[in-house]
């Protein structure tokens, strides 16, 4: 396993969709931070559009991304957070949901690096599911999807 801690996604509720959704365990490279709501006194989300890439390449030599995606994660008793850079939307390079003392910890980079420009950090909370909507996010980046290639 190379020292790589094992995802959580597969202990959370709606985990096991998403993970036969996509086929495998996403690592949300290169989607983008929609949203993120927190509230100390109530529940939280953030808001994710990811996609599958292929190993496909179109006419110009991009990669095809297909399974175009709205995930939402929910969180509930958040108990810590730590973003730096709050400016929104955000390219993840790769998110991290791992199972802390607790609850859950999802941690993400932004795909320019450490330091670079857009959000990046970790939230803590005792309870966290996650729900998608298949399709790309409507214009204004709300949660609801419509169809994709």
């Amino acid at each position: 396993m190379s020292g790589r801690t094992p995802s959580a996604l597969p202990d959370i509720p709606g985990g096991a969709a998403l993970i036969e959704w996509f086929g495998f365990v996403p690592n949300f490279h290169d989607g983008l931070v929609l949203a993120t709501r927190l509230a100390s006194d109530g529940p939280g989300e953030i808001r994710i559009h990811t996609w599958r890439i292929t190993n496909r390449t179109d006419e110009r030599g991009y990669f095809i991304l297909d399974k175009h995606t709205v995930v939402t994660f929910s969180l509930e008793d958040i108990r810590a957070v730590n973003f730096r850079n709050f400016n929104e939307p955000t390219a993840i390079h790769r998110l991290f949901l791992t199972t802390v003392e607790d609850g859950f910890e999802i941690r993400w980079d932004n795909v320019c690096g450490a330091g670079g420009p857009g959000i990046e950090g970790s939230v803590t909370a005792r309870r966290v599911s996650v729900s998608f909507v298949p399709g790309e996010p409507a214009n204004d980046g709300g949660a609801e999807a419509g169809p994709s290639n």
